[in-house]
């Protein structure tokens, strides 16, 4: 007996296709069974099972909400691995043609963060940092998109807005940002996310342009 129906299906489509990125949050404080609910469904996602035999906790969940000190340190650390990021990203350019020719959005927004660290960051409402244990395998990073991509639906589910902070995965081997939660540099992989009830209501995310290709052996 099938566990769903359609009407389990047309919930998932409306959820999937209601996701979109938050950038203005209200001030109104998340509860904490909401953000408990969202972490819930980054814990349960999939993992790389190799190496979380390594260690009795591989994955972690920092919760910090606004006004915390921790969220200036972690702004600061994001800054300075950032302006790094930068100078080796004009590098990059240097050699990559396709880089070169489709960089100057990334360029740019870099050199913003660089400078003022992650918009927003300082007021949000709710920061979740995620550590994923990289182990032998070294797959943490499809681990942390799973983690992710499952608290943005929950949190679209309860009508919560989210926003990806990307610059935290560049944070792996930064000292000063790992010794924040008593972790040991290079060891874990990390990600993050604002979460938080968003300021304007309605929209979607940009939609991409893409192909579905059907292939068939040529016999």
């Amino acid at each position: 007996m099938a566990l769903f129906g359609e009407e389990h299906n047309h919930f998932l489509d409306e959820i999937i296709m209601s996701r979109r990125t938050t950038r203005a949050f209200e001030e109104k404080e998340v509860e904490d069974n909401l953000i408990e609910a969202v972490i819930q469904a980054g814990m349960i996602s999939p993992y790389a099972s190799i190496s979380a035999e390594d260690v009795s906790v591989f994955r972690h969940f920092y919760v910090i909400k606004k006004g915390s000190h921790l969220i200036k340190e972690i702004n600061q650390c994001i800054k300075i691995q950032t302006y790094q990021d930068l100078m080796d990203f004009h590098d990059v350019r240097k050699k990559n043609t396709t880089v070169a020719t489709y960089g100057d959005k990334l360029e740019k927004g870099m050199g913003v963060v660089a400078n003022q660290g992650v918009p927003g960051l300082e007021d949000a409402p709710c920061l979740i940092v995620m550590a994923e244990w990289r182990g032998a395998r070294m797959a943490e990073k499809q681990s942390l998109a799973h983690a992710m991509q499952n608290m943005w639906l929950k949190a679209t589910a309860l009508n919560l807005g989210f926003r990806l902070v990307s610059p935290l995965e560049n944070l792996v081997d930064h000292e000063g940002f790992c010794r924040l939660f008593d972790l040991e540099p290079g060891q874990y992989g990390f990600h993050g996310c604002i979460v938080g009830y968003p300021k304007n209501e309605g929209g979607q995310s940009k939609r991409l342009n893409g192909k579905v290709h059907w292939m068939k052996d040529n016999i």
